[in-house]
């Protein structure tokens, strides 16, 4: 899906003769918004017309490439009675953190349980519950970059806050939850709409994220078309130092995924409380780990939202498994400042656990994400 009316248009660098503006004009557009960060304009084309402008910008020789304004969504399963089993949480019973313990963080935690915030991870995602007692001391520098005001990082779809939770909710604080990150990092909520995303929304969220030095940023969306424009936004952040990660999508295919399948992006799969690739999880791209994405328990808003218990429920998606991985690498960030991006990756993939004792043929493609170990390697 794309949203109509909408072209993103990447001019070549040393493009030479008329200027952006002339080629806009004389193409019959007008440019919306520029963003230099990946020198990127996003123009206005009539409604039904987008392939023709699509042709039209690809045959200029002072443009690189041209790209839809692809539309993304969450790719959480809903835990509404009616999408998933019914239990208590609200549809999985009285549960624990059974999907953070089977990271063994124990060891992680205890290297940085004396560190104060000191890293910052970007959620990409449908934003955050300000007032939560587990997220609000963490939240700094939010924005939305969706549609709506850009200060309004209220989250009315709760996928965003529950993200946020696994990845950083406050630890040690006799309250809710623990984060998998415990204390090493603030959180940069980055509201990119309520239910659908657009490219134009992930990259200039991206671009915020590198201009806010996050360290880490996490999707937990995606869709199924490969759009230049992102890669290249996403290549920009990782040279930049940021290290970046995705859930892989909810289809049970082994096709590829973006933001997950793009070069420079920890792809993540879920894995369900037997260490089988869950039902619904898509494989992870190269490189990828697995992590566990059913029936996990993180924060949700203290507000009233349709299918979600409040301040605390169960989620099921690789969007919950994206985020255990996001708060390992941005602690992993925390123990060794000095860590390349690769160096992590190598780390948090050489030190998965082998998937040996699944009941199912379903076995990922990648080990189990093991925190502890990972800390210990980097």
């Amino acid at each position: 899906m794309r949203e109509p009316g909408k072209l993103l248009i990447c001019f070549k660098k040393n493009a030479k003769g008329v200027s952006k503006e002339d080629i806009h004009k004389q193409v019959g557009t007008n440019c919306l918004k520029t963003l230099s960060e990946v020198s990127i304009d996003i123009v206005n084309v009539p409604e039904g017309e987008e392939e023709k402008f699509n042709q039209v910008y690809s045959e200029r020789e002072e443009v690189d490439f041209v790209e839809y304004n692809y539309i993304r969504k969450p790719t959480y399963i809903p835990n509404d009675p009616y999408y998933s089993k019914g239990v208590n949480t609200k549809n999985d019973g009285v549960i624990n953190q059974w999907g953070l313990q089977r990271i063994n963080p124990g060891g992680a935690f205890n290297r940085v349980k004396h560190l104060r915030p000191n890293r910052k991870i970007a959620i990409l995602d449908t934003g955050i519950d300000p007032e939560h007692p587990d997220l609000a001391s963490k939240i700094t520098d939010g924005v939305n970059v969706g549609p709506g005001q850009p200060d309004d990082i209220t989250d009315k779809a709760g996928h965003g806050t529950h993200v946020a939770g696994i990845a950083a909710a406050l630890t040690d604080n006799e309250t809710g939850i623990a984060g998998a990150s415990f204390n090493t990092a603030m959180i940069i909520p980055v509201k990119m709409g309520d239910g659908w995303f657009t490219s134009e929304s992930m990259i200039v969220g991206i671009c915020y994220a590198i201009d806010k030095k996050a360290d880490v940023i996490n999707m937990s969306f995606g869709g199924p078309e490969f759009n230049r424009a992102e890669q290249l936004a996403v290549e920009r952040a990782y040279k930049k130092g940021i290290l970046l990660v995705a859930a892989t999508g909810n289809d049970g295919l082994d096709t590829p995924h973006y933001p997950a399948g793009y070069n420079y992006v920890l792809s993540v799969s879920a894995t369900d409380r037997r260490n089988s690739l869950a039902s619904f999880s898509n494989q992870s791209s190269s490189p990828g780990i697995s992590a566990p994405g059913t029936a996990i328990l993180s924060t949700t808003p203290t507000y009233s939202i349709r299918g979600i218990k409040r301040h605390y429920d169960s989620m099921h998606g690789t969007s919950m498994a994206a985020p255990l991985v996001s708060g390992t690498a941005v602690m992993l960030k925390a123990v060794n400042p000095n860590a390349s991006n690769a160096a992590i990756i190598r780390a948090i993939q050489k030190s998965a656990r082998s998937i040996t004792d699944s009941t199912s043929d379903r076995v990922p493609s990648f080990g189990l994400l093991d925190a502890s170990n990972a800390a210990r390697l980097i």
